[in-house]
């Protein structure tokens, strides 16, 4: 029937679209669901989520407020560091305008950096605690030097000479089942078995930052 024909031609011609223009979105915003970064707001840093990234902008979810016009930094997987000026706030998500754009190379590479497939070198959060590290029936003390959801870079106060499970103990929070990756003279590499929940540990970080700060 004609109707049926039309009507079918007219879903193509509305696909072909709807198609070319999700390929101009894609090309220039490269989509970045729930991925982990360091934002620095003053003297505090603390991770965020990026959602969206395109040349001129970063879209990200924070764990905290912040107004619009406050200048930031941010650092993303594989130690790309980028600087800007926050455009648009709302509730607990934010708009970065940044101060140099990046270019299509830049961009491509942001979002190779979150492909699912890759494993890439989450940014880790510098923090100063003690720490203890359980290794089978050995309790090792230790200084925790940084911290991401994935892993933690300890320096201990005696030598470890063995890889394997272990059990990191850190001030104010649940221990944490890690494995010990690898260990160069007195600086040990864990990996946590699971990820951390990641406004759990943005709560921790922030509270030790604005005590070390003399901020409360």
């Amino acid at each position: 029937m004609f109707w049926r024909r039309a009507l079918r031609q007219q879903f193509a011609s509305n696909l072909a679209l709807d198609l070319d223009a999700a390929e101009r979105r894609s090309d220039a915003r490269q989509a970045a669901v729930l991925r982990v970064a360091l934002i620095t707001i003053g003297q505090i840093t603390q991770f965020c989520r990026v959602v969206n990234v395109s040349p001129r902008g970063v879209e990200v979810r924070l764990f905290s407020a912040v107004t619009r016009g406050t200048r930031v930094r941010l650092q993303l997987p594989d130690t790309m560091r980028v600087s800007g000026t926050v455009v648009w706030s709302r509730d607990n998500a934010a708009g970065i305008h940044l101060d140099a754009p990046l270019d299509r190379e830049g961009t491509s590479q942001y979002g190779a950096a979150f492909d699912p497939k890759r494993r890439r070198r989450l940014p880790r959060a510098s923090v100063a605690a003690c720490a203890r590290l359980r290794l089978g029936a050995l309790t090792y003390p230790a200084d925790l030097q940084d911290i991401s959801p994935a892993g933690a870079l300890l320096h201990t106060r005696k030598p470890l000479n063995a890889t394997g499970p272990a059990l990191l103990t850190l001030p104010d929070f649940a221990p944490i089942p890690s494995q010990v990756r690898w260990v160069d003279g007195l600086k040990i590499g864990l990996l946590f078995n699971s990820y951390l929940e990641m406004q759990t540990l943005a709560a921790w970080i922030n509270e030790r930052q604005r005590v070390d700060l003399g901020l409360i």
